[in-house]
Formats: structure tokens, C-alpha cells, sequence
């Protein structure tokens, strides 16, 4: 009820009451019956919070308090109090964004200061963790891969190129490793949706979802969303700008920087008791032209530089010879970058 339907844990607290109470109403006046029906409440918390952390209902997940103006990311850890304006400068002018970050809410009669926006990071290391305490789930994720041989591409294990991204010491990062080390390879996607599905009653607006999808696993499990990674969702009601969107792509960024250069080991895990080492890289963003641009820190595709492999200009778009299009480098993209 406090998952799907949003009740309270206070009010889920009088919910476990009234099932102690109607667990013994149900027991019959029978010894046995009494003695199996005082174990059967006993068995259930009276806490709610103590049920949503048996049952694994809450991940782990850093919480953030989102400007609406110009969405920088304030952490919410309980450490450093977060300030009642945005500190940020806006970058058209380079004044003080100060926006309100928090608003008043009447809860039970008391006033108190809650964030306007609330952005929520799940913890990737957190939620591969997870995924390798499930059993059956090591098997698949380990499961060798080669290119394809004859050139026909089945599945994206059959591009050449995954073979070829470097790992953290210069050598290719898939390869058998000793010490039953894992290396999985990630896609990443980040969309916009309205949340109000037809924009009925006038509401229109727009959040963004950020996913990743492990392609270690079987082609045909990858989509299944009990396998795959919601990083966090980012408040509307609109779209961050181009130069925003990077606030709430940091942590990943923190996240699998760590598991690829570094790795990270756990302690245990379903096929391994005593623990092993796992390396993370991500290999491919899937998303829609605008959204893809607006993750890696392209310009949009209406603009003069349209394209994120050559140096094409819009105005020439209609420019078909193969052999004009001076492709971007690497090198050069960073660059650009730190001038920006």
C-alpha cells in the first residue's frame, strides 16, 4: 500500500495492527491453532519501515535538491544544509540564479520547508550488487562472447568494436580474466515522457527517465525491467537545457568512472560466497537524436553544427559526397569541450 498507493507509513502502521488483530480473530479456540496463530502475528512487524527494509522495497539512492530555474543539484544528505536560494550563475548572464529551492507544506497541522524539486541518483554499485546476489543471473552475465565471423550481425555481440574498447590498463576490456573477474558492458538511454500520458485537462509536461541496460545478459532478457537499471528520473514540468542536463548525469558519471578504472569488489555474491571484483564500462548510448545530443554535449540537430560525426554545416546538409564529410576526433571533442 505505501509502494503502489502511496498510503503512509503511519497509516500502513494501523494496517499491520488490524492484521494482528484479524489474524486472531481467524485463529480457532484450539490450542495447537493458538499457539501456530501467535507465531503467525508474531511473524509480522508492527513497524512499517521495518517491512519495507525486510523485503528490500526501498534502494539505496542519493537524494538531491533540484533548482527549477536552472536545475543545478544541491546534495540532501542531512550534512551540509542546503540553501534556502540557488547559489548557481546562470550562464546567458552569469548572475546569481536565486531561485526558492524549498517551499512550506502542511503536514498534520505543522508547517515545514520541503524541496521544490527532488531529484533521486540510484546507486549503480548498489543495484549491480543486487543483480548478482540473484540466482542463475552470474551464469548469464559471464557467459563468453566473440564477433561474428562471417561479418552477420545477429545481436550487438557481433560488432567488432565492443571487442576493441580499451580497458583501464590499455588492453581490451573483455577478455577472460583471472580471479573470476566480472566485466559487463552497459547501454545507457535517457528520454522525455509526460507523466499526465494524454495531456488531459490541459496538463502538459515533461520528465526524463535515465536507464541502463546490462549487454551481458541474453538479447532476449535485456529489456526486461526487472533487469534493467533506472538511474533516476529528473523532475519537470520541462526539459533541462542542453547545459543542464550534466547535474543530473554526475553521480553516474562518479559511479562508472569508479567501476572502470578501479572496479569494485563485493563481498559476497550468489555464485561467489567469498566475493570477486566486477568492472563496469559503458559501451552505448541508445536514445533518439535530440536526446542523444543532449547527453553527450552535442549541439541540437537544428543547429549549424547539426552533426556530432562530421563537421558538416547545416547549410550544406544537402552535401551527399561521402569523401567532404571531415569527420570529429576524439582529441578534438575534448578540446572543445574544456574551451566551452
Amino acid at each position: 500500500m505505501h509502494i503502489v498507493s502511496g498510503l503512509s507509513l503511519r497509516d500502513c502502521d494501523q494496517l499491520l495492527f488490524s492484521l494482528h488483530f484479524l489474524i486472531d480473530l481467524m485463529v480457532e479456540d484450539h490450542h495447537t491453532a493458538k499457539s501456530q496463530g501467535k507465531l503467525i502475528a508474531k511473524s509480522v512487524p508492527m513497524d512499517a519501515r521495518t517491512v519495507v527494509q525486510r523485503l528490500a522495497l526501498k534502494p539505496l539512492y542519493k537524494a538531491f535538491v533540484c533548482c527549477p530555474e536552472c536545475s543545478t543539484c544541491y546534495p540532501d544528505d542531512g550534512l551540509d544544509p542546503c540553501p534556502e536560494l540557488c547559489t548557481s550563475k546562470l550562464l546567458s548572464t552569469q548572475q546569481i540564479c536565486g531561485q526558492h529551492l524549498q517551499k512550506p507544506c502542511n503536514i498534520h497541522g505543522h508547517s515545514h520547508d520541503i524541496p521544490v524539486h527532488l531529484f533521486l541518483y540510484h546507486d549503480f554499485k548498489e543495484w549491480l550488487g543486487e543483480m548478482l546476489c540473484h540466482p542463475g543471473m552470474e551464469d548469464m552475465m559471464d557467459h563468453g562472447f566473440s564477433p561474428s565471423p562471417d561479418g552477420i550481425m545477429g545481436n550487438i555481440w557481433d560488432a567488432p568494436g565492443l571487442y576493441e574498447i580499451p580497458g583501464p590498463n590499455g588492453h581490451p576490456f573483455i577478455h577472460r580474466y583471472p580471479n573470476n573477474e566480472g566485466r559487463y558492458l552497459f547501454s545507457f538511454n535517457m528520454d522525455g515522457f509526460n507523466p499526465f500520458q494524454l495531456k488531459q485537462a490541459g496538463q502538459s509536461a515533461t520528465m526524463m527517465g535515465l536507464y541502463m541496460v546490462c549487454l551481458n545478459l541474453p538479447p532476449e532478457v535485456h529489456f526486461k525491467s526487472k533487469n534493467m537499471f533506472l538511474a533516476g528520473i529528473i523532475p519537470g514540468p520541462k526539459e533541462p537545457l542542453t547545459e543542464e542536463i550534466k547535474n543530473f548525469l554526475w553521480p553516474l558519471v562518479d559511479d562508472l568512472l569508479e567501476s572502470y578504472e578501479t572496479g569494485v569488489h563485493y563481498t559476497c555474491t550468489w555464485k561467489y560466497p567469498n566475493g570477486r571484483k566486477t568492472w563496469s564500462v559503458l559501451a552505448l548510448i541508445i536514445c533518439d537524436l535530440p536526446a542523444a545530443h543532449q547527453a553527450l554535449g552535442f549541439m541540437g540537430p537544428q543547429s549549424a553544427n547539426f552533426c556530432s560525426y562530421c563537421k558538416l554545416q547545416l547549410n550544406n546538409i544537402n552535401n551527399l559526397h561521402i569523401e567532404a564529410w571531415e569527420p570529429h576526433s576524439h582529441k578534438e571533442h575534448r578540446m572543445l569541450m574544456f574551451e566551452w
